[in-house]
């Protein structure tokens, strides 16, 4: 078996496949902008010695966003961590080069545990190089969903240990890298919930057993309680942005086979994924359907199908009742976000042992096809539109750029152009003997002094959150408020006061949650610590017989021992 040493240049070499378009058409993709914009803001943020911000005082014109408040950390920590290792116009081609190059290690790695020796380096190249792989790192550059799939087969792996082989390691590691995922990225993470939510259920029934749900439900906590310092005071702040706008009034134009016309002008980026889902749901069916005599009810492969028969099953209409009445489902975004799953899945079904070899090249030939795709799509977008240059581009987010609208604070119109009727500071009754100066041009604290006979009240051209703290030279903090527009009132006593704004996320909420998930963190790795000193070391199963006791029973060796 080849080392996986060896193999890591030419995944290197692989990866950086993807990120070729970007050197002959540029920077481009839906959330280009959103993703660079946030990594600039942490950038900045850092330079001034705030290494946890909340506040992205950029966006919105310079009226600022609590975008750091609600957007899961890793991608963009990942992200700005890139900007000051390689050139910033590099880091986002570098973000797409890492990543792709962590999903096929993470393939090569769980392929081991179900496919023969000789189609481990084939999986890994139908995962890096698949198709919504593409999509979403070229066209969509969705860099934290993107994020979440390198580690999507490993999820995979640690979800069949646990609901079939009853690891308790498994299901802790399962439970490790959810909490992964909700700090990636919210919609993703749901998506992994439901299908595997499904699967366990099918195998809970064929087992006439609860434990597969427990066992599900047991990782879920464990994700849970590890990411509960994001999760729970993001779901109770919630109600102070406009989180609403992720449900999308118009839902069902994006499920498969719905009228093109409805999406204005979408047409080639949906019939992209309509493509990725057809070509992949066929293939599964084919290969399904030859190998049905071997597919035994705990069998991998098994899985697989149903993992990947799910995914497709919520990109149909008649899934958007589930979408409407299952919690939390609808901020999944899009059903075509689906098609993860079946990326990761398709894999392991196609090269599986009783899948039928001649089944390969015309699935090569369509997942081809299907790959071409996305790069034509992008290229044409670059044709059409092309991109600013980047330090053109930076300078312009610079002084300003749109929030997303989930983002605003609550109650807020979301402002399309620079807000010029608006001082950074004045004066907001008419009337008071009163003076405000600014004292400092950077808005990293924000400072200005104030002048008064009387009590006063100024008012700033920045929204409104609770976070924020208004100090006078003393320390002392002042009263705030909020005018209907949104933006923040300060109310000053007489006298010359020199007052700083700071932002500081910090509440008793935070503070429990944030002890929760140090605990249990703490609490995994010692069950890790205990786990490795009960571990024996065990014959390594043959791959080229799956059906060795170590690997079928599974509860004697790691998900992640070492096979190479």
């Amino acid at each position: 078996m080849m080392k996986i040493r060896r193999l890591v240049p030419a995944f290197l070499l692989l990866a950086a496949v993807p990120v070729i378009p970007y050197a002959i058409w540029g920077y481009s993709g839906h959330d280009y902008a959103i993703h660079l914009t946030m990594w600039m803001e942490l950038r900045n943020a850092w330079l001034h010695g705030e290494f946890v911000p909340g506040w992205c005082p950029l966006a919105n014109f310079t009226l600022g966003s609590p975008r750091f408040c609600f957007y899961p950390p890793l991608s963009f920590l990942l992200g700005t961590l890139l900007s000051f290792i390689v050139p910033f116009r590099m880091a986002a081609a570098f973000f797409v080069w890492i990543v792709i190059f962590a999903s096929g290690l993470s393939m090569y790695k769980v392929s081991g545990y179900f496919l023969l020796p000789e189609d481990r380096l084939a999986a890994s190249v139908l995962y890096m190089l698949s198709p919504y792989l593409l999509f979403t790192a070229l066209v969509r550059y969705a860099a934290a969903e993107l994020l979440t799939l390198a580690w999507t087969p490993f999820v995979l792996l640690c979800f069949y240990r646990g609901i079939w082989a009853k690891e308790k390691r498994a299901t802790v590691w399962l439970g490790c890298l959810f909490a992964m995922s909700w700090l990636a990225n919210i919609p993703a993470t749901i998506v992994l919930f439901y299908v595997l939510l499904v699967v366990a259920g099918i195998a809970a029934a064929r087992q006439r057993a609860l434990s597969p749900i427990l066992h599900y439900f047991m990782a879920q906590f464990v994700g849970f309680m590890l990411a509960a310092f994001f999760l729970v005071p993001t779901y109770f702040e919630q109600k102070w942005i406009s989180s609403a706008a992720v449900a999308r009034p118009d839902l069902r134009f994006f499920f498969l086979f719905e009228p093109l016309w409805h999406f204005n002008g979408g047409s080639r980026f949906l019939l992209g994924f309509w493509a990725i889902a057809c070509v992949e749901i066929a293939i599964v069916g084919a290969c399904a359907y030859r190998m049905r005599k071997a597919l035994a009810a705990d069998s991998p492969q098994r899985t697989w199908l149903e993992l990947a028969v799910a995914a497709f099953a919520f990109q149909l209409p008649v899934s958007i009742p589930l979408w409407r009445h299952l919690p939390e489902l609808i901020f999944a975004g899009f059903p075509f976000r689906f098609l993860s799953v079946m990326g990761a899945a398709f894999p392991l079904l196609l090269l599986a042992r009783g899948t039928p070899r001649s089944l390969r090249v015309p699935a090569y030939c369509l997942l081809c096809v299907t790959a071409l795709f996305p790069v034509l799509v992008y290229a044409t977008e670059g044709v059409k539109h092309p991109n600013p240059r980047f330090s053109e581009a930076i300078a312009r987010w610079q002084k300003g750029y749109v929030e997303m609208a989930e983002f605003m604070p609550a109650g807020t119109t979301r402002p399309e152009a620079p807000t010029v009727d608006l001082a950074s500071i004045q004066v907001d009754e008419s009337g008071a003997d009163c003076k405000a100066y600014i004292d400092s041009a950077s808005r990293m604290p924000r400072a200005f002094s104030v002048d008064s006979t009387e009590p006063c009240r100024v008012r700033l051209a920045l929204y409104y959150y609770p976070y924020w703290r208004a100090l006078d030279e003393a320390g002392k903090r002042l009263p705030l408020g909020r005018t209907p527009e949104g933006l923040v009132t300060i109310t000053v006593p007489p006298g010359r006061h020199r007052i700083a704004m700071k932002f500081k996320a910090s509440s008793p909420l935070r503070t429990a949650t944030l002890l929760v998930s140090a605990a249990s963190a703490l609490l995994v790795v010692v069950f890790a610590l205990q786990e490795a000193r009960r571990s024996v070391p065990n014959q390594v199963c043959d791959r080229s017989d799956l059906d060795c006791d170590d690997f079928s029973r599974g509860s004697a060796s790691s998900p992640f021992r070492k096979t190479d």
